[in-house]
């Protein structure tokens, strides 16, 4: 073993051994973190310089030997630095022993006198005065643990954002932030949070699109995190298009009293429905509709997107419900009757506010329009007319007529004689007319009048008379040839 100094002096040739002194110390400027303690068996030296809130640029005194002369001229010391394991995993390293400035009682480890730093961990010397020397500790690597614990939902409709960040285990450090925005914007880093306050915020994030958020932590002595954390989201305030499919179409008139919807979005999400003036509520596809009321009504959507982004215009559908049938009433031909021509100009009214064609037919011909109608054949026929309104609701009138264009014969049954000195006269008649005729009379130059057989005429004048007789029947038609009798009252 080599000493540092034999603390042996020489005077006039003679060798002395210098006298014990009281007391002695041995300091260690220790600087970053680590430990030192001695191996000796006096083992008067144990400290351990804690990491937190050291750097390299660190100074630490660890002081072995108190004035009560626990080290005494001649002690062989021997200090060893180490690493404890909290300052290690915080990337604390041993580098060098290194001599204090000359003078002072400075510490030269093995090999004695010999200028320059020392890398083994072991120092040894012996005590002759009070002595001092420097360790050295190196911290090779920042935090290698930047976590990110919260930050905003992977997307989100909200423009601000908070993360809170650590780095376990270097509790020392600080942190370096940046924001990489939509649209290739890439930020740059910046101090970030503090030693307590480890988050930060950030507002105004109206670009839409993804964003990323890094953050890094940073020890006393200005090593990084080489692996930095990140957290990445989406920005999304854009809401989502609605639409409707199904239903009445716009503007339309229907006859049913119920709608059934099937409402779209561009993005997955929630819809808000609001008939006419009533509340908008939570709504499903597809929106079925029932017991509207007759009139206009409206039908509105809105599409919102899982991030509560809502359509700022509905989809609209209106439309009118009319389910009243129209009415129809045909005057000609009328309903029943019986008629003496081929043809005719057919007459009717239809009432309803929506009406939109009106439609005839004779017999069973197609429907068709509603102009004058010839050519008829004798005998029984129909005419229709058909009202169909905006809703579709149809209305048709149909009137039995009988066309009869052949006229009756008239016939006397009973009559007075050629000549009579009665001044009564009974007549008696019929018609070919099977049924439904109706007879008109005549006496002498009078007017045709109605009558019915048989027919007595009473208190006639002497002389000569005439009385005709014709049946009409129920088309109209009259006999051309009345049944005529001329007799004479005597």
């Amino acid at each position: 073993m080599r000493l540092v100094r034999l603390g042996l002096l020489f005077a006039f040739g003679v060798l002395f051994v210098a006298p014990a002194a009281s007391a002695y110390t041995v300091t260690v400027h220790v600087h970053g973190a680590g430990a030192v303690t001695e191996t000796t068996a006096r083992n008067l030296m144990n400290c351990d310089v804690s990491p937190n809130l050291r750097s390299e640029a660190s100074s630490t005194d660890c002081v072995a030997g108190t004035a009560a002369g626990l080290y005494a001229f001649g002690d062989i010391v021997n200090l060893r630095a180490s690493v404890p394991t909290e300052a290690f995993n915080r990337g604390w390293r041993f580098l060098k022993w290194v001599d204090s400035a000359a003078g002072g009682g400075q510490i030269n480890c093995d090999p004695q006198d010999q200028a320059g730093d020392r890398f083994n961990v072991d120092c040894q010397f012996q005590i002759f005065e009070t002595l001092q020397t420097n360790l050295y500790f190196d911290d090779v690597e920042g935090p290698q643990d930047t976590s990110i614990s919260t930050g905003p939902s992977s997307r989100t409709a909200s423009t601000s954002a908070t993360f809170n960040f650590n780095a376990a285990s270097d509790p020392d450090s600080t942190f370096e932030c940046k924001l990489d925005r939509p649209g290739g914007f890439f930020g740059s880093y910046a101090l970030c949070g503090g030693l307590f306050d480890k988050s930060e915020s950030y507002g105004s994030l109206t670009a839409n699109g993804s964003y990323t958020f890094t953050v890094r932590g940073r020890d006393a002595s200005g090593n990084l995190d080489l692996s930095p954390a990140t957290w990445t989201w989406t920005v999304d305030t854009v809401p989502p298009d609605t639409s409707l499919g199904g239903g009445p179409a716009e503007g339309s008139f229907v006859a049913t009293t119920s709608a059934t919807f099937t409402l779209g979005s561009t993005e997955s999400g929630s819809f808000l429905c609001q008939l006419d003036s009533a509340g908008a509520a939570s709504c499903t596809s597809p929106r079925n509709l029932s017991g509207l009321s007759e009139g206009l009504h409206t039908f509105r959507v809105w599409a919102r997107d899982g991030l509560g982004n809502q359509d700022l215009t509905p989809a609209t559908r209106s439309w009118t419900v009319d389910s009243v049938m129209p009415t129809v009433s045909v005057a000609t031909p009328a309903n029943g009757s019986f008629r003496a021509s081929t043809g005719f100009t057919p007459t009717y009214t239809v009432t309803d506010a929506t009406t939109t064609a009106v439609t005839c037919a004779v017999d069973a011909l197609a429907f068709g329009p509603c102009g004058a109608v010839s050519g008829l054949s004798q005998g029984g026929h129909t005419f229709s007319v058909k009202a169909v309104d905006r809703a579709g609701n149809t209305t048709t009138q149909t009137n039995s007529f009988t066309v009869d264009t052949v006229k009756p014969n008239t016939k006397l049954t009973a009559f007075p004689p050629l000549r009579t000195t009665s001044r009564s006269a009974t007549f008696r008649f019929k018609s070919t007319e099977p049924t439904g005729a109706r007879f008109q009379c005549k006496l002498d130059a009078g007017a045709w009048k109605t009558c019915t057989s048989p027919k007595t005429y009473r208190s006639l004048r002497r002389g000569l008379h005439t009385v005709k007789v014709r049946a009409i029947d129920r088309a109209g038609n009259k006999d051309p040839t009345p049944a005529t009798r001329t007799w004479r009252i005597t």
